[in-house]
């Protein structure tokens, strides 16, 4: 079942349970501290990488938290009292040092496309 919503989630652009656990792995965080970094329940994520498939919108947040690192950084600090200081420090160094190796590299991207803003993709 699992292959049958994976490839149902690559025919609509989503994200497949393995490429959630690769953005979870990418900041060395578990399925639940993902989900409450994000300002989810507790077994969201893991849902998502199970059996149920996710909206977009929640796709997209998953993918901003990948491509972001900023954005994982900010959601974080927003959601901090729902960690122990030990597990939230833990994983915002994770995320600190993230910023610091691929911070240029979002921004670089960022400047890039609003060079091209104006240019449509046929």
């Amino acid at each position: 079942m699992l292959r049958a919503r994976d490839a149902y989630r690559t025919k609509k652009g989503l994200l497949t349970s393995n490429e959630i656990a690769t953005i979870r792995g990418f900041y060395g965080i578990s399925q639940s501290d993902f989900s409450t970094m994000l300002g989810w329940g507790d077994i969201t994520v893991t849902r998502y990488e199970s059996k149920t498939i996710q909206d977009e919108t929640y796709n997209n947040i998953m993918i901003m938290a990948y491509e972001n690192p900023m954005f994982a950084l900010d959601s974080i600090d927003k959601h901090k009292k729902r960690f122990t200081i030990e597990k939230y420090n833990k994983i915002r160094n994770s995320i600190t040092h993230k910023v610091e190796e691929l911070g240029n590299l979002y921004l670089k991207k960022q400047e890039i496309n609003v060079l091209y803003v104006n240019y449509q993709q046929d």
